[in-house]
């Protein structure tokens, strides 16, 4: 067993995948039955998330690992390494012979090597690029903005997914009965994307073309995984050559057409989500978009202090708009749609507490689950003094720490009476420290 070598282009046969495709179908049932999914690849790796095990590399690390049945697969198709088919199982000749003629695998005698990487997300299975050579990134790798946006979505009975990539949230919505059309102006990536829906057995129409290209008809659901809107930002994580998925030469600009046509391509009543950095230039064009609604989750923010967002735009209700802060860490590994329906719900409540004052005080607000509350303190003279109290990224005073402990099952007319109170609850709602 050794490890894969570097990253080298690699050409994916759609007509061998077309003449396979039941074969195809039948691998990724097996390896979903044979328990191929994020649980196992965390424990093999000894991660938390599956997206920390893109960062787990070397035999050292790795020695005490099986390379036999499940965990031969995961060693092959997720670390990267040689294995012997022998060891593996679960799959029969036919299926190995499928993978290998779309140039998946590559088969000398009876060692096997992994042409891509292949991760279990959230339920679905999804191919792209290796990640081998450390020093530059390749078009669809595993990339964790695309598995946010994915666990992101709405229940909905359509989706548009612009730059659709992998087709990680393509196929995500597909596996749910979603009518899914994905796009995008890569034609390596939707080839990826193609053999995906093969390989999880479900139905979607691939576009390529530049963002809504010859996309008819509205959706519930609009999403876009967006590169990076400045590109220099592209090299200062060091890439040799910025791919497609990373930077695009138009920078913001592409993301603002997104936004100027996202409107026209949305049902009523439906919603549109953008993974994007939001740029000032980002942030007017989300304002002008024409939505009823715009959820800004921030969640890290880039060297120079540009957020990277989830931008949620909804259709429907009283016109809304806030800005939250939800810091990616142990708490909150990901985002998810729990995280984005709590919150639309929290701003449109408080959006609405001067033509329903009423509304407000009946509600009962929590504290969001997926934050930390942490407490720090400085050595002075001895002895440890109190510094600050933060919940989540934000910085707390005494009344907003005692009026969020006090969130534990009361109305919020309960917990503040008096008006100055309830416009301190109301400002902690805003900022997404409390939720409905």
């Amino acid at each position: 067993m050794t490890a894969a070598g570097p990253f080298l282009p690699l050409h994916i046969d759609l007509e061998a995948a077309t003449r396979h495709r039941t074969a195809l179908a039948e691998a990724g049932r097996r390896l979903a039955s044979a328990g191929f999914g994020e649980r196992m690849v965390c424990t093999w790796f000894g991660v938390p998330v599956v997206s920390d095990a893109r960062h787990v590399r070397g035999a050292t690390e790795l020695s005490s690992r099986s390379r036999r049945g499940l965990g031969g697969w995961i060693a092959l198709l997720v670390g990267g390494e040689t294995v012997e088919a022998q060891r593996l199982g679960v799959l029969g000749e036919g299926e190995l012979e499928a993978l290998t003629a779309i140039g998946w695998l590559r088969r000398d005698g009876e060692a096997l090597t992994a042409r891509v990487s292949l991760v279990p997300v959230r339920g679905v299975l999804v191919a792209a690029d290796r990640l081998d050579d450390r020093s530059s990134l390749a078009v669809g790798s595993p990339d964790v903005s695309a598995w946010n946006l994915a666990a992101s979505l709405p229940r909905a009975a359509s989706l548009l997914d612009v730059g659709t990539g992998a087709g990680t949230a393509a196929l995500l919505a597909a596996r749910g009965g979603a009518r899914v059309v994905g796009t995008d102006i890569d034609p390596r990536a939707l080839a990826f994307a193609r053999v995906n829906a093969l390989l999880n057995g479900v139905e979607a129409t691939w576009l390529e073309g530049d963002l809504f290209c010859d996309v008819v008809g509205r959706f519930e659901a609009v999403a876009f995984n967006a590169p990076l809107a400045r590109a220099e930002m592209a090299q200062s994580v060091g890439a040799t050559v910025a791919p497609l998925y990373l930077a695009s030469p138009r920078g913001e600009g592409l993301i603002i057409d997104f936004l100027a046509g996202a409107r026209a391509r949305v049902s009523d009543g439906g919603e549109a989500l953008l993974h994007a950095q939001l740029t000032p230039a980002v942030d007017q064009a989300a304002a002008a978009a024409g939505f009823a609604r715009r959820l800004e989750v921030h969640f890290a923010s880039a060297p120079d202090g540009t957020p990277h967002a989830l931008v949620a735009l909804r259709e429907g209700g009283p016109p809304a708009s806030a800005r939250v802060r939800v810091p990616l860490g142990p708490a909150c590994p990901h985002l998810g749609r729990e995280v984005i329906d709590r919150l639309h719900e929290t701003v449109a409540l408080v959006a609405s507490r001067f033509l329903r004052p009423q509304a407000l005080r009946a509600a009962t607000l929590r504290p969001a689950p997926w934050l930390e509350l942490t407490r720090s303190a400085v050595h002075d003279g001895g002895v440890f003094r109190p510094r600050e109290v933060r919940f989540g990224a934000h910085r707390l005073d005494g009344e907003e720490l005692a009026l969020i402990e006090s969130c534990d099952g009361r109305t919020v007319g309960e917990l503040a009476p008096g008006e100055a109170l309830l416009e301190r609850v109301a400002s902690l709602a805003e900022r997404g420290l409390l939720v409905v």
